[in-house]
This record gives C-alpha cells, structure tokens and sequence, in this order.
C-alpha cells in the first residue's frame, strides 16, 4: 500500500462481490475451485490482513486479500486446472521445445 493512500475505514466502501452472486456461490468457488493448497493459503492471508488491519486501522489489507481471492476463484474452472497440470509436465520435460508464449497461448486454448 503506498504511504499517501487514504486508510480504508468505512466497510461499507470494502469490496463488494457481484450482486449476482450469493453466499452459497462463494462457497462453491472456494470449495470448487481452489485446491487444498489454495484454501489453505486464502484464510493464512486473509488472517493475517485482519492482524495487519486491527493493529493499523486500516481495512485496505482485508480489501485487497478478500477481492483477489475471489477475483481469481471466480476465473479458475476445471479446464485451468488440467491446462495447468499440462504445462508443468511440459516444463518437467527436458526435451520439451522452448516455445513463444503465442505458441504456448495455442497449445493450451487459453484464447479460446
């Protein structure tokens, strides 16, 4: 956060999902699509932003860890998950080409 940012005091001003999203789907993305790993690591940050805010006033840590989360559960669905375990074989394999990253754009359909 930069020294000259206002603090984030008012919760009515913290970020707010889409109105079409209900609790129950929050839920859903967060047991759906994030890993063991990834829920284990959302509630470590999301802790220590409530540390961080109690001790400094400033909701603004809270804020930032609650809309990535939910940003990046909103766009990882079950394709990610196997595009992304096809990549780390690829990058596993040591005769593997070097490619560019359109080629690899191509190879994965993430422009589709």
């Amino acid at each position: 956060m930069s020294a000259t940012a206002a603090r984030l005091r008012d919760p009515e001003d913290l970020f707010a999902l889409p109105p079409e999203i209900d609790d129950d789907q929050v839920r859903h993305l967060i047991r759906e699509h994030l890993t063991d790993e990834g829920r284990v690591a959302f509630v470590s940050e999301l802790v220590a932003a409530l540390r961080r805010a109690k001790n400094e006033g400033d909701l603004t840590y809270i804020n930032e860890v609650v809309e990535a989360w939910t940003r990046t559960a909103m766009i990882v669905d079950k394709s990610f998950h196997k595009k992304w375990k096809r990549a780390q074989a690829d990058a596993k394999d040591p005769n593997a080409p070097v490619l560019t990253l359109d080629q690899i754009r191509a190879k994965l359909k993430l422009d589709a």
